[in-house]
């Protein structure tokens, strides 16, 4: 394969969207991270668009699938994040969109219960958990964005 070639189909970033579900308690922001699958590091619950679904609502439909969180997501993204997905099956470059999404509701019962762990934490605590910078400076930008 030429080299130009390869370049090309290394830096292709597959589309997903993610949920930066949030609450107050006390008067503080809290995040809701949750484990990876592969990994177990802290992530936001994030997925492929499935086919015809926008951005938001597959941000929506990834926290019920993967957090157990049913809430009200924002209408507009506060922005993106790459990351690189572990080299196995389905692994590459992706580029996530964030959507706030205030819980409403955290089920006791949920599709990936038992293959994910999921955390409420300080805004610094959840920044301090992802791995990606963008991804931080979302978490942290979040207290202005609902102020």
């Amino acid at each position: 394969m030429p080299k130009n070639t390869t370049k090309i189909t290394d830096n292709h970033e597959v589309p997903q969207a993610a949920a930066l579900v949030y609450r107050r308690k006390k008067g503080a922001v809290e995040v809701l991270l949750v484990t990876s699958l592969a990994t177990q590091r802290w992530v936001l619950p994030k997925g492929h668009l499935d086919d015809g679904a926008s951005a938001r609502k597959s941000a929506e439909r990834e926290a019920f699938e993967e957090a157990g969180v049913k809430g009200v997501i924002a209408s507009k993204s506060v922005g993106t994040y790459p990351y690189l997905k572990a080299n196995t099956k389905g692994g590459g470059r992706r580029r996530v969109e964030v959507f706030p999404m205030k819980a409403r509701r955290l089920l006791n019962d949920w599709p990936e219960k038992r293959l994910r762990t999921r955390k409420w934490m300080s805004l610094e605590d959840a920044a301090a958990a992802v791995d990606e910078e963008k991804l931080k400076k979302l978490i942290m930008g979040l207290r202005k964005t609902l102020v």
